[in-house]
């Protein structure tokens, strides 16, 4: 009985004795940026709680500790993992140091065809004796991210499927170091895999990506259509010659016809009015064959004085 009380407040006290602090200050070994984060051997690895720390300390709250909880320490420079179980912080501080950084933090993995991304697979991940999975959705647009892996070589395999047909690609192996930084794997998967639909571009009408007419540079807008099928260049042509026919038309009646085209504009109410010397011209206007041939008759001083040429403009 005495021992199963005393087993009993034993049990009791080591309870009271730890409890998951509300947050950790953390002392990091370089000038970097970090993402930190508490999560459960449970749970998933939960980067979207992660709280962005810039510098050589930081803090993180504890938001849940759930079952066996650790601290998670990124280098966003390095592609370095640092994790430490929240029962070994003491004192609710952590100093870390280089040799810390133990865990590859992440590894993207990319499957796709001659046609495009791969809409869905799964990845298989092997590392040592240990074979990690990944899976890739639509959402996902072909590319799939797996964390926490130890240093070493990885092979991978993507398998996915074409109606009944299960296709899977050949391994590719590759080596995480602790000096490579972040790491990527591309898998090229067989043309029957299902591709990811790409939304068009609303400008061209074309997906992202697709071949651009030949002879056009990036950023050029759409050659516009003629209605027809009529040639662009042969429009524009021909809406040259017809603005200079209609021009020479213009300056035909000015020249010849003057007078009645000007007497045709007052009639209709749109004859301009000659520049005054407010209006901020200062040519006035141009005399006609008539008004010359008035002014001889009318005086003996020549027509040129009558009319106040244009000073010269400084």
């Amino acid at each position: 009985m005495r021992i199963g009380f005393v087993l009993l407040f034993g049990w009791l006290g080591a309870l009271t004795a730890w409890a998951a602090p509300d947050s950790v200050k953390l002392t990091f070994p370089a000038q970097a940026e970090y993402l930190v984060w508490v999560q459960s051997e449970s749970e998933t690895f939960l980067t979207d709680r992660a709280t962005n720390i810039q510098g050589t300390s930081g803090e993180v709250k504890v938001v849940a500790a759930g079952e066996k909880p650790s601290v998670y320490v990124l280098d966003g420079k390095t592609n370095l993992l640092a994790v430490k179980p929240l029962g070994e912080v003491k004192d609710a501080a952590w100093t870390l140091k280089k040799e810390d950084f133990t865990r590859i933090a992440r590894l993207d993995l990319t499957a796709e065809t001659s046609k495009g991304k791969v809409a869905s697979g799964l990845f298989r991940v092997k590392t040592g004796d240990q074979t990690r999975t990944a899976l890739l959705t639509p959402e996902d647009k072909g590319r799939v991210t797996l964390w926490n892996l130890p240093p070493g070589p990885v092979e991978v395999v993507f398998e996915t499927k074409s109606g009944e047909k299960t296709l899977a690609t050949s391994a590719q192996r590759v080596e995480l170091s602790r000096e490579a930084g972040r790491v990527g794997v591309l898998v090229t998967a067989d043309d029957a895999a299902p591709v990811v639909e790409q939304e068009k571009d609303p400008a061209t009408g074309q997906e992202p990506g697709a071949a651009a007419p030949a002879g056009a540079r990036p950023g050029d807008a759409p050659a516009p259509r003629a209605s027809g099928g009529v040639s662009p260049f042969v429009s524009l042509l021909t809406g040259l010659i017809g603005l200079a026919a209609v021009g020479g038309v213009i300056f035909w009646l000015l020249k010849y016809k003057g007078d009645q085209v000007q007497g045709f504009l007052k009639q209709a109410g749109l004859a301009q009015a000659a520049p005054t010397a407010d209006d901020g011209d200062p040519t006035p206007p141009w005399p006609s064959r008539s008004a010359k041939a008035r002014a001889r008759r009318s005086s003996s001083i020549p027509w040129q004085t009558r009319w106040r040429l244009p000073s010269p403009r400084p």
